[in-house]
């Protein structure tokens, strides 16, 4: 007798297979990819939301992650051997993420995925998410949405901010918590997180110009060195050296006086997070943020359009598509 669970294992299995030889008909190459990699492939070339859940560990000195997808270890190989100019690679296999927040009491997920690499431009993106769409229709659910987002609109969008890397990283890796609590419960996290305010002292000292940011660069930079130096010269504290420790620090108290571009960069992205509609609808409030004159950002934003209207030749229904930015 069966049990439910491997009667759904069987019925995943069939799927998989269905999906396999179909991305084969298209050319799509199977790849195999080690489960367990360094951390610095997936922190490196992952996407936000994908670190935020990495599972790591530690063995023999060596930080290493669960693969939680497999877009990065499909980049790193194909930059590292002899692939073809452009690749199109089919993966399949078990996948992890740790997330407290989720009610499933698993860390593991089936997945199946595909990668069109070294080509680009709207024909590339129509003919993975039709690939996605066709899936779908033929093996899946009748009632489906196919969700499209565009994280490199996004972050063009996000540049005139002036954000640093780790702030940007954080502010993305928080979208779900801005669109569910808010942007005050964002820049409270960011506060704890991310920011080192500084002394009665330093507030008073602080201008808008540059020339007050530097000096109280400087302060904070002699306050280190007094600090550090206590301890033993050149020694490590938890790996990192005292140069490492000293631009983390700064990097926290520059951020305080900057936190009024975080504060505009969050009051974009609650727009930009509050879009989710049909074709038309979405487009033109995507359009009402881009500046007019942003010839990048609407360049951006006609390729996408040009993207989902390719849809059409992939027999994927437009009135299925939902068009929400991130």
């Amino acid at each position: 007798m069966l049990s439910a669970r491997s009667t759904l294992t069987e019925d995943r299995n069939q799927l998989v297979r269905k999906l396999q030889h179909r991305l084969a008909l298209y050319g799509y190459q199977m790849i195999e990819t080690p489960i367990i990699q360094p951390s610095d492939l997936f922190l490196t070339r992952a996407g936000d939301q994908i670190i935020d859940k990495l599972f790591t560990f530690e063995r023999n000195g060596q930080q290493l992650a669960l693969r939680p997808e497999f877009t990065a270890a499909a980049a790193h190989r194909y930059t590292q051997t002899g692939a073809p100019r452009v690749a199109r690679w089919q993966f399949s296999g078990s996948v992890f993420e740790d997330n407290p927040g989720s009610m499933s009491p698993s860390h593991e997920k089936y997945s199946v995925g595909a990668e069109l690499i070294g080509m680009s431009g709207p024909a590339a993106d129509a003919e993975m998410m039709g690939f996605a769409a066709e899936g779908i229709i033929q093996y899946g659910p009748s009632d489906w949405r196919l969700i499209i987002g565009h994280t490199g609109l996004m972050r063009h969008l996000l540049s005139p901010f002036q954000l640093d890397s780790r702030t940007e990283r954080f502010l993305l890796s928080h979208m779900n918590v801005l669109r569910e609590r808010g942007k005050f419960d964002v820049l409270a996290q960011f506060d704890r997180s991310l920011v080192l305010a500084p002394s009665s002292e330093d507030r008073e000292m602080s201008k808008p110009d540059a020339s007050s940011l530097s000096l109280t660069e400087s302060n904070t930079h002699e306050m280190l060195h007094v600090l550090l130096d206590a301890t033993e010269r050149g020694a490590t504290m938890g790996g990192r050296t005292r140069h490492d420790i000293a631009r983390r620090l700064l990097q926290k108290r520059q951020r305080y006086f900057e936190r009024q571009q975080v504060v505009d960069a969050l009051d974009f992205l609650d727009q930009w997070n509050s879009i989710s509609d049909s074709i038309e609808l979405a487009f033109s409030a995507v359009a009402r943020l881009i500046q007019s004159d942003d010839k990048v950002g609407h360049r951006l934003l006609a390729q996408w359009r040009f993207a989902v209207d390719l849809l059409g030749a992939y027999d994927v229904p437009l009135d299925k598509v939902i068009i929400q930015p991130y």
